[in-house]
């Protein structure tokens, strides 16, 4: 497989190391904390440890591992799930997304409450999508890869789950929406990330497994780190080292 990065950071100050990817805007600027990919429709660049998994429990478990490691001087690192809002299936694998006005879900109490609260974010049990999480920063997050975006024939493709028939529909539209959605929602946190990529299911038809195959193969080989090899959370860097310009 071709691989989907290419490492493009400009020179540092005063020649020193590669500095941050700029993005496409005049008033905003942040340091993007994971690898670029692809003709790099995502524009990252590495930072904080970056893994991927298909087992969701073994990301909580991540996630939450490293939130506990780094609790320091009364301050708990904060963590949360996202997902996109055209996801469509995870709901299947015990992750639920909220995205519109009429989800129930209390956002301020998401955004602000800790455990033991039912609403808190870092029980990961809720998905902020990609028009709930603007603007928002976590120290650690839990990626949910879903149908809605896949790599085929090397390249993204955009696609539309009809319900009705359990099927997903490749959209006429170029995937660059999609691609925002899911820009958004990799560039929430300031520490670390896990992606979970769920596992297909061959006897559903809107769990196709070669789906969601090619898009793990794909994220592996732009440089994400398969979570069995990743780094123990005593080697996890600090929030200084990542800290947002």
């Amino acid at each position: 497989m071709t691989p989907l990065h290419r490492h493009t950071t400009r020179p540092g100050k005063d020649g020193g190391p590669p500095g941050r990817y700029a993005r496409n805007t005049k008033n905003r600027k942040r340091a993007w904390p994971f690898p670029g990919w692809v003709a790099d429709p995502f524009r990252l660049s590495l930072g904080g440890p970056l893994v991927i998994t298909r087992d969701l429990e073994l990301a909580k478990k991540w996630v939450r591992e490293r939130v506990e490691h780094n609790v320091a001087d009364g301050f708990r690192p904060t963590s949360g799930a996202f997902a996109s809002s055209k996801n469509g299936r995870l709901r299947a694998y015990g992750l639920e997304v909220g995205s519109g006005s009429r989800d129930e879900i209390d956002w301020p109490k998401w955004f602000l409450d800790r455990a033991p609260s039912v609403h808190a974010s870092e029980l990961l049990e809720v998905a902020a999508s990609e028009f709930k999480c603007q603007g928002l920063e976590l120290d650690y997050a839990l990626v949910g890869w879903s149908w809605d975006l896949v790599w085929i024939d090397q390249t993204w493709r955009a696609r539309r789950l009809n319900k009705s028939k359990a099927s997903w529909q490749n959209l006429k539209l170029d995937a660059e929406y999609l691609i925002n959605a899911y820009r958004v929602l990799l560039t929430r946190c300031r520490r670390g990330m896990v992606i979970w990529v769920p596992e297909g299911n061959g006897g559903d038809p809107s769990r196709d497994v070669a789906g969601v195959d090619d898009v793990f193969e794909a994220l592996i080989a732009a440089g994400v780190t398969p979570l069995e090899d990743g780094p123990s959370p005593t080697e996890t860097p600090g929030l200084a080292s990542v800290r947002p310009a």
